[in-house]
């Protein structure tokens, strides 16, 4: 496919003549355009995987995570801080309240929960990692 030099191109599947701005870039560098504009390119995803809305990022991700409030994060650092030994998991460099992390044990994009059981403390390092 050309690379597209107009404002416009058509999609390949609904034939219809869209923006620029309405196609995906690919990972080439010099222009070039997907050959079919997003919303079919989400129609064939969605097709091809059944769990196309549950991707990190979801809007069900999002919700779960921003569920627990602050004092209850705060309190559950405090308790791990306990638990561990004032230690993170994966470096042992101390921790305190403020330079400390909460990290779910297993992401909730891949199933995990904000339960107690499924947090971890770890460093400012360790997190970035």
């Amino acid at each position: 496919m050309p690379i597209p030099t107009g404002d416009t191109q058509v999609c390949q599947d609904c034939r219809q003549e869209l923006p620029i701005s309405k196609f995906s870039r690919n990972s080439r560098t010099d222009g070039y355009r997907r050959p079919e504009c997003r919303k079919c390119q989400r129609a064939r995803s969605k097709e091809r995987d059944p769990n196309y809305n549950h991707t990190p990022g979801s809007k069900k991700a999002r919700e779960a995570h921003n569920g627990i409030p602050r004092e209850e994060k705060n309190q559950i650092k405090k308790e791990k801080i306990r638990s561990q030994g004032g230690e993170c998991i994966f470096c042992t460099a101390k921790l305190d309240n403020l330079k400390s992390h909460l990290d779910h044990i297993i992401p909730l994009v891949r199933g995990g929960n904000e339960t107690r059981g499924n947090f971890q403390l770890l460093c400012g390092l360790s997190i970035a990692e």
